[in-house]
């Protein structure tokens, strides 16, 4: 762990993520005694989600004026694997940390007057407050353990979210109704694409998992500053015994499905069957850059680990190498698919939904090229060539803000503004 990170109490900073968490508690808890007034919901929805934007806020002065934040509860969580309950933040976390929190609030207050009478509103405001605590879990967790649970959170509350109107009448569907291409139908039930987002992203994570497990195996923590820390050892390890590469794509799984990468682009294409909200805040702003994130936190991790290894180990940096060529041809492969699908759709959100997947491609390409920014190659980028170099773990906070106002200003069209689903 870096000397400038400080070691503070759980509190207050575990509540970015835990405040909103309560707030759904507390509206699950409305529901089931039985209280029908949706302003209730909304409002204490909105309400969580602000406490929690107000805290990152705090903590992104924090971490700009001393340095980065390690919040650490006092007590191991899981005792035989070494688990902790922490918070860790650094310039990439407070980045993903206001995103999120401070558009998931706009969104949820968009959200108010959007879904004024629908029959799930309580439902609704439910899972989003459920899935923006998952999601800051998720930026903010130490360890991989508990990115996993905010990790598999998001996803949850994803398939409620896509499949919110699952009585599948033909207004909320999104496509063609009836168009078939190769004999297979052109569109999707909002019930049928959220089964469809829970599968698609399930399978990315259980590589995740197969990939956690086998580098617990190794070095014996879910740390992640320990795992950067102990990096050179455990690549090297890996390396000797060829499965290098095999292992950081099986760890990578989970964030080419979570950010719908080729092979697993095409549930994101699908998701646009739930409320436009929901389009906004999780298939444009927030979840679907949770690999992108992966990307950006890990991605540095394996590079520095190869430096170590530059002069000792050259099997071990060329396995280094072809992981990250391998994960910028996919995000490329997906930037050109995606676009040029998208000039072919004749509806507007799925024209967006294309344009998401490929602009996310250009983020996964962008974080995986790193080793080839500049002619020095992996050597020249690690040693501060800046011919041509950019950061590996710049953030890129405007793509999540831009593109969830173009999903909300779908709602506002001429030719959606009497569907239900914007």
């Amino acid at each position: 762990m870096d000397a400038s990170v400080t070691m503070t109490g759980m509190m207050p900073w575990s509540l970015i993520w835990a405040f909103p968490y309560l707030g759904a508690a507390v509206l699950a808890l409305l529901y089931l005694i039985g209280v029908k007034n949706e302003k209730v919901y909304a409002w204490g929805s909105v309400f969580s989600i602000l406490v929690s934007a107000i805290i990152a806020t705090m903590a992104a002065q924090k971490v700009y004026s001393t340095g980065p934040i390690y919040s650490l509860y006092g007590k191991i969580w899981v005792p035989w694997l070494n688990i902790t309950v922490g918070t860790y933040l650094d310039g990439l976390g407070v980045v993903m940390t206001l995103v999120v929190s401070w558009i998931s609030l706009l969104i949820a207050i968009y959200s108010v007057k959007y879904m004024e009478g629908d029959w799930g509103v309580a439902r609704y405001f439910f899972f989003i407050t459920f899935f923006v605590a998952s999601m800051l879990l998720l930026v903010t967790a130490d360890n991989l353990v508990l990115m996993f649970i905010g990790w598999e959170g998001t996803g949850l509350a994803s398939y409620a979210l896509i499949g919110h109107w699952y009585t599948d009448e033909e207004e909320y569907w999104v496509g063609v109704p009836g168009r078939k291409a190769l004999g297979q139908p052109m569109y999707f039930e909002p019930s049928h694409s959220g089964v469809r987002a829970l599968l698609f992203t399930r399978i990315g994570d259980i590589g995740l998992l197969i990939g956690m497990s086998m580098i617990y195996l190794l070095t014996g923590t879910f740390n992640i500053p320990d795992l950067a820390a102990s990096a050179s050892t455990w690549i090297a390890y890996l390396a000797s015994k060829g499965i290098l590469v095999p292992v950081l794509i099986l760890f990578s799984l989970g964030a080419l499905a979570k950010s719908a990468q080729f092979p697993f682009h095409e549930w994101l294409v699908t998701a646009m069957t739930g409320p436009t909200p929901v389009s906004a805040l999780i298939h444009a702003a927030t979840m679907v850059k949770a690999g992108v994130y992966f990307m950006l936190r890990f991605v540095p991790i394996i590079f520095a680990g190869a430096y170590a290894l530059l002069h000792t180990n050259p099997v071990a940096v060329e396995a280094v190498k072809e992981y990250f060529t391998i994960m910028a041809g996919l995000g490329a492969v997906t930037a050109f698919m995606m676009g040029t699908m998208a000039l072919v759709s004749n509806e507007l959100k799925l024209i967006l939904a294309f344009s998401t997947a490929s602009q996310l491609g250009y983020m996964f390409l962008g974080a995986a090229r790193s080793w080839t920014a500049d002619r020095g190659g992996l050597r020249g980028t690690l040693t501060g060539n800046k011919r041509g170099a950019s950061s590996p773990s710049e953030p890129r906070p405007l793509q999540g803000i831009t593109l969830p106002h173009s999903r909300m200003a779908t709602a506002c069209s001429p030719q959606q503004v009497h569907r239900p689903d914007g």
